[in-house]
């Protein structure tokens, strides 16, 4: 990606245009997840980043070790190579760690080529009662193998002749599971889908729905036995997908914090009827990657970030015909952590997968059907926020990505055609078909881009039932100090036609 920068005040990058026109915003700030958690007592109570860096191989026979504490395990590797990248001993960019935990060898430590560890079971059992203990074991073994630290080439991963089938649901959070509006596409899942039929993968599409629960009651319980109504609205449909399609390879869910106990039975219910393995994605995964692995037995791989570059890739490695290519393949990703057999693979875990020309996703709408556009289309034109609110959970808190104005209408114009496709002509497509509703985190937050798209959308005869921005958006700027000024040009551009009575 090729920017023109221009720095504000305070530190407020704001890339004016990538060749394709789209815009990029971001500020000079550390990574939000990396920050540490105190308790009021002062206390640090976490001090890790999220994720770790590195690719790490983990042979764990079943039994052998809970979940947490793999990854208890694989962090103290990870963060021992960074140690010695700080003392520069090794300078190497991307280091491949494989771990074998062998209940049956006996003394130290062994070390190979790799680099390769293989841990008799009692000498990591003397050491895990105690995180300092074992992350202090770790370093010597590491700082004793720096030879072993170079970089590897992973093999490319085995393929199969057959094309890949996966399967998502078209909009499994909608509040209004009884509306219209509910059976409309969600933008993320639109962004997959399109990715993936751009691969040639066969994609199976569900209507399903979590139900919505009231967690302004009280929290849910996530380890309470759910019945089926209780995390899908709808059981029998997966349960015949999942029954006509034994070839399945792939089963995509999102994962947000108020569902984590249903989206937790909802795997386990595909699990129990299906050998396909089980991606999980979305901001919750993406901010807590360790948690979201260890609590969510269920899922074989949790993916952080934007998913339509990464998961026709993921799609690729799970199709392969064997285990082991399996495991090469997903090594050679990034912000992926899974499991494959008795192996954990963590693909650079500290990354989060992110595309920042949102131009260059292109958008399918072939697989739109009459009851998907009967009540308008759910678009999102950009990404994350610049602020950092802490009741906010965006993604991507102080970076903004947004498509051009001509890359969203050029989107619009292909829905404007699959609407012709659908009803016959273009005097046949109701009214209600070209209702927008614009799900960005804000979009005012380029007032210029903001007014122009605005204009545009009007002139080709769109209207809007939801669009939300920010009350700062509306204020003039002057670096990155919001001023008690309303930005009057703003407010002048924004035609009052485009807002529906509904």
């Amino acid at each position: 990606m090729s920017t023109t920068e221009s720095r504000g005040a305070g530190g407020l990058v704001i890339g004016k245009r990538n060749p394709s026109g789209s815009t990029l915003v971001r500020c000079d700030a550390p990574f939000p997840f990396s920050t540490p958690v105190d308790a009021r007592s002062g206390r640090i109570l976490a001090r890790d980043p999220v994720g770790f860096p590195h690719v790490v191989l983990l042979r764990c026979p079943e039994g052998t070790l809970p979940e947490a504490g793999k990854l208890r395990l694989m962090k103290a590797f990870s963060l021992a190579v960074e140690k010695v990248r700080e003392t520069g001993k090794w300078r190497g960019a991307r280091a491949r760690i494989a771990i074998t935990v062998d209940p049956a060898a006996s003394g130290d430590p062994q070390c190979s080529s790799g680099p390769a560890f293989v841990l008799p079971a009692r000498w990591l059992a003397a050491r895990n009662g105690s995180l300092a203990d074992l992350r202090g074991a770790v370093l010597s073994l590491v700082e004793g193998s720096v030879e072993h630290l170079e970089e590897r080439k992973e093999p490319p991963a085995g393929r199969r002749e057959a094309r890949a089938k996966v399967l998502l649901f078209k909009n499994i959070f909608t509040k209004d599971v009884d509306t219209g509006d509910a059976r409309q596409i969600n933008p993320g899942v639109h962004y997959l889908v399109s990715s993936l039929l751009s691969a040639s993968v066969r994609v199976i599409l569900l209507d399903g729905k979590i139900p919505l629960q009231d967690v302004c009651a009280r929290p849910p319980d996530v380890d309470a036995p759910l019945s089926p109504d209780q995390f899908l609205d709808d059981v029998d449909e997966l349960e015949r997908a999942l029954e006509a399609h034994p070839d399945l390879d792939l089963v995509c869910l999102t994962l947000l914090e108020r569902s984590f106990g249903q989206v937790r039975h909802l795997a386990r219910f595909i699990r129990q009827r299906s050998r396909a393995l089980i991606a999980c994605g979305g901001v919750f995964p993406t901010v807590t990657p360790e948690h979201c692995f260890a609590h969510l037995g269920d899922v074989d791989i949790i993916v952080r970030g934007d998913g339509e570059r990464i998961l026709p890739r993921i799609v690729e490695a799970v199709a392969a015909a064997h285990e082991e290519p399996v495991v090469e393949a997903l090594a050679g990703l990034e912000g992926v952590i899974a499991r494959c057999g008795e192996t954990t693979v963590s693909a650079r875990l500290d990354s989060v997968n992110r595309v920042m020309d949102l131009d260059e996703s292109q958008l399918d709408y072939s697989f739109f059907e009459r009851q998907n556009v009967e009540h308008g289309l759910s678009l999102s034109t950009s990404r994350g926020c610049i602020y950092s609110c802490r009741f906010c959970s965006v993604m991507d808190k102080k970076l903004w990505r947004a498509r051009s104005v001509d890359a969203v209408m050029r989107d619009l114009d292909a829905y404007s055609a699959r609407l012709v496709e659908i009803y016959g002509s273009d005097e046949e497509v109701p009214s209600s078909a070209r209702r927008l509703q614009i799900w960005d985190d804000d979009f005012f937050l380029d007032p210029r881009r903001a007014s122009a798209l605005l204009a545009r959308m009007t002139g080709a005869g769109f209207t809007t039932t939801f669009v939300q921005g920010t009350v700062s958006s509306f204020f003039v700027k002057e670096g990155r100090r919001i001023t008690d000024k309303i930005d009057e040009e703003l407010l002048d551009s924004i035609p009052l036609q485009f807002f529906t009575d509904v």
